[in-house]
């Protein structure tokens, strides 16, 4: 308690108060990532599924699939789950001699407003899956190995600020009753400049004194360095790689004082650019099998992910 060497003491802080909420940074940055990827999707033309596609991309990225199938006349969202697939073409001994029989796939869709209604894919004429990735995963799944690191970053960087403001440094009796110094340590947490004596002990009752002023000393002291920029570069370093491991488009560049290279420019986008056309194919071909199923290939659609496709 009355040793001082630079450093002031954990207890003397509730720093619970400075912690960010892991929860809460989480869904921000999720919610972050979730727009930019459904921003860079791009459905242009005519047709019914524009009024749909938005949400199709959303759903498809917070859970890996989405379907659209057809009730009666009306166009519903819905949960795909594989219930059989035979991968190969088998052949069977039949009137006219051996035939293949086609590969065989079955769904079972449940409505995404109404988890109690569920169909059959068999007992529907019209459904299309959309998918971000070839395992129908979630693309923002391990979200928690970025966030754990950055709010961690936060916490830091929040308690470093936070043990910067005290001030004055109190100084108690040697031998002080607990109450009394729960009290003053309780108070003290809360501001960064405080002073304070109890003249009246918490324990009177027990013939305890209490602190008197003269028995408290206040000691000065200047805050250490903060090291705002190494917090903010750690920060900086872990959201970039968070960014670029979902895809998510940025100048990787443009810290760099020389002018690059055309072969540099090219090797910082190769992975935006592999990763976007891996969900560039996957979602143009749902797109031209809604427009085969649903509108008899009526219908007109462009499309575009990042800066793939046109």
């Amino acid at each position: 308690m009355n040793d001082w060497n630079g450093t002031i003491k954990k207890e003397m802080f509730d720093l619970s108060q400075v912690e960010s909420n892991y929860e809460t940074f989480t869904n921000l940055t999720k919610k972050y990532l979730l727009n930019c990827l459904v921003g860079n999707a791009h459905l242009t033309g005519e047709g019914t599924l524009l009024e749909y596609f938005d949400e199709i991309i959303e759903e498809a990225i917070e859970r890996g699939k989405i379907a659209i199938i057809e009730v009666g006349k009306q166009k519903l969202l819905a949960i795909p789950k594989l219930i059989q697939q035979t991968l190969l073409k088998e052949k069977v001994e039949g009137e006219k001699g051996s035939e293949p029989i086609e590969p065989v796939i079955s769904y079972e869709f449940t409505l995404l407003e109404n988890s109690n209604l569920t169909y059959q894919s068999k007992d529907l004429t019209k459904w299309v899956i959309f998918k971000f990735n070839k395992e129908a995963t979630p693309i923002l799944k391990g979200l928690s190995f970025w966030t754990k690191r950055l709010v961690n970053i936060l916490t830091q960087m929040e308690k470093e600020i936070f043990m910067n403001e005290k001030g004055i440094m109190v100084t108690l009796p040697q031998w002080p009753d607990d109450a009394d110094v729960s009290l003053i340590m309780k108070s003290f947490s809360k501001k960064p400049f405080f002073f304070m004596c109890l003249p009246k002990s918490q324990e009177g009752d027990k013939g305890k004194l209490g602190i008197a002023p003269h028995q408290i000393k206040t000691e000065f002291y200047e805050p250490k360095e903060f090291h705002e920029e190494k917090y903010r570069s750690q920060f900086a370093f872990v959201w970039t790689n968070m960014e670029r491991a979902y895809g998510i488009r940025h100048d990787t560049l443009e810290n760099k004082e020389e002018r690059a290279s055309v072969s540099e420019v090219f090797s910082s986008q190769a992975n935006f650019d592999a990763q976007e056309k891996k969900i560039y194919r996957l979602l143009w071909k749902s797109i031209r099998e809604y427009n085969r199923i649903f509108e008899e290939g009526k219908g007109n659609y462009n499309f575009k992910f990042g800066r793939i496709g046109g």
